[in-house]
């Protein structure tokens, strides 16, 4: 007897530790990728002090969102060589593609103008928002760990960016509060994923063509596109723009957002929803690294009350095994 309870305490060990480095890795993911948009998106000083761009929005969405389909459907092509039980890849399902490619249009076209800060807060909020309010409406109530929890953290967010924050664009905040709505809703929408991966690539499959005629509407036909202040319009990628493109589409977003599938089952909406306020505080690390950004004692700080809020929010409810 005692022996099995040991086993199953294992076990349940094991779960655990599987889902934190899981979720550290896809929050790691997450983190990378929106440094990687943010450095080919964002104009910058050039060596000769002009103002440059490494590529506009549209193109970069477009390579993003094609890279990541592609590395998805080679990870399912050696799956398949290796077990022929592997689920197909389904490519009838539309809602999850449009929640994919309103999301990645919208974080591109608003990060040309949103400051960092600025940026994550709104995102992150309406993530937040959309994840607990979908749960509820799935009957998961929140319980009052997981709202204390989902407070505390918000607080350490709030803390950290509130002193850069500066008053957007009504356009750009209103794209970065739409792309965090369609990422809530694509990320409650994943729970019910039953194969990850397969899943994944389906969604990124079929958001290639609608990323495609977003994107031309967007070069071509949609007057607010060439209104960012750009310092070019129209097509406009240089070489480490494709590069960066390419690392963000099919690493940090086709293979972690899989990971995110992954993990979505084994966790509540609520518990999903605060698990990404770590993104912005691991972003602000990874600029240290990165970016020559300075460690400071608010960083320290605000990460120490995103740590204890999703700590109660994650552990006190205990996720499923």
């Amino acid at each position: 007897m005692d022996f099995r309870e040991s086993r199953s305490e294992q076990r349940s060990c094991a779960g655990m530790i599987g889902l934190v480095v899981t979720c550290s890795v896809t929050m790691i993911a997450f983190a990378a990728n929106s440094i990687l948009g943010r450095m080919a998106l964002r104009p910058h000083f050039g060596p000769d002090e002009r103002v440059e761009v490494l590529s506009d929005p549209a193109i970069y969405t477009m390579i993003r969102i094609t890279s990541g389909a592609l590395v998805l459907m080679l990870i399912c092509w050696m799956r398949t060589r290796r077990d022929e039980n592997v689920p197909s890849i389904k490519v009838n399902r539309w809602l999850m593609a449009w929640m994919l490619t309103v999301y990645a249009v919208g974080f591109s076209f608003a990060y040309i103008q949103l400051d960092t800060a600025s940026g994550t807060l709104i995102l992150f909020a309406w993530v937040q928002l959309t994840m607990v309010l979908a749960g509820v409406f799935r009957n998961e109530i929140p319980n009052q760990w997981e709202l204390g929890g989902v407070l505390l953290a918000t607080l350490g967010l709030v803390y950290l960016v509130l002193p850069e924050l500066q008053t957007p664009l009504i356009r750009e905040a209103i794209l970065m509060s739409v792309a965090g709505v369609a990422w809530g809703l694509y990320s409650f929408l994943g729970k019910g994923s039953v194969d990850p991966i397969s899943d994944s690539a389906g969604n990124f499959i079929r958001a290639v063509p609608l990323v495609l005629v977003l994107g031309w509407l967007a070069v071509y036909c949609i007057p607010m596109s060439k209104n960012f202040d750009l310092p070019t319009t129209g097509i406009y990628l240089t070489p480490r723009g494709f590069l960066l493109a390419i690392v963000s589409g099919g690493l940090t977003s086709g293979v972690g957002y899989a990971l995110w599938y992954r993990l979505l089952p084994r966790i509540t909406a609520t518990q999903a929803a605060a698990v990404q306020l770590t993104v912005p505080i691991i972003a602000a690390v990874g600029g240290v690294f990165f970016a020559d950004d300075r460690l400071n004692g608010r960083i320290v700080m605000a990460g120490i009350l995103i740590i204890l809020g999703i700590g109660l929010t994650v552990f006190k409810k205990g996720a499923r095994p």
